[in-house]
C-alpha cells in the first residue's frame, strides 16, 4: 500500500508535467490561443463580459443564476489565464486577445471629449495600474461608466483603447497637463 502523501506527490508531479498535448488523457479539456495560453471557459467569458458591461459581482451572479462565490471563482480563474489581477485590466486583455468580442466604435461617442490626462488615466486602468480616485470618478462621469471595467469598454467604444499593446508612459506635468482637451473622434 502506498502512503497517502506519496500518492499526492505523484499526482502533483503528473499534473505539473501536463502539456496541452497530453491534458486530454488526464481528463481535462484545455484549448489554447497562442503558445501555451489557455482559453477562457464559457462561464469565465460570460462572467467577465458582465463585468465589462458594468455589472457588480452580485448582479452578474443574478444574471447567470449562480452564487456570487461562483462568479468570483470564474473571475479568479480568468485572472490567472489572462495574467491580470485587476478586473479592468482583465477586460482590456480579454478584448485585446479576442477572448471577448471588442465593442465597436460607436457614433454616439463621436462628440465626447476627454482630456489628455483622462486618456492617460484610461491607459493606466487598462494596464492594471493605480489612478487617483477623483480622476477615475471624473472619467466615469464623462463616459457614463458604472465601474472600472465598464470604463475599459467605453475606452474601446470611443476608440481610445485598442488591441495594440500600449505601454503607459510616465508623463511629466508638461506632457499631460490637467485640462488639456483632445477629441475622441478617430481621424
Amino acid at each position: 500500500m502506498t502512503a497517502p502523501h506519496r500518492t499526492e506527490d505523484m499526482r502533483l508531479r503528473r499534473r505539473s508535467a501536463m502539456t496541452p498535448s497530453n491534458v486530454e488523457s488526464e481528463g481535462f479539456s484545455v484549448t489554447t490561443r497562442g503558445p501555451g495560453r489557455p482559453r477562457l471557459s464559457s462561464r469565465e467569458r460570460d462572467s467577465l463580459q458582465l463585468m465589462a458591461r458594468g455589472m457588480t459581482t452580485a448582479e452578474a451572479a443574478a444574471e447567470l443564476d449562480v452564487m456570487v462565490a461562483t462568479v468570483t471563482k470564474h473571475l479568479m480563474h480568468a485572472s490567472g489565464k489572462l495574467g491580470c489581477d485587476d478586473r479592468a485590466a482583465m477586460v482590456h486583455e480579454a478584448y485585446r486577445l479576442l477572448e471577448l468580442d471588442p465593442p465597436e466604435q460607436s457614433a454616439e461617442w463621436d462628440e465626447v471629449i476627454i482630456t489628455a490626462r483622462q486618456h492617460y488615466v484610461l491607459q493606466r486602468l487598462a494596464n492594471g495600474q493605480t489612478v487617483m480616485p477623483d480622476e477615475e470618478r471624473a472619467l466615469m462621469a464623462v463616459l457614463d461608466a458604472r465601474s472600472r471595467s465598464h470604463l475599459i469598454t467605453r475606452g474601446w467604444q470611443i476608440g481610445r483603447l485598442s488591441s495594440a499593446r500600449q505601454e503607459t508612459p510616465s508623463p511629466t506635468a508638461s506632457q499631460v497637463p490637467r485640462g488639456q482637451e483632445i477629441s475622441t473622434r478617430v481621424r
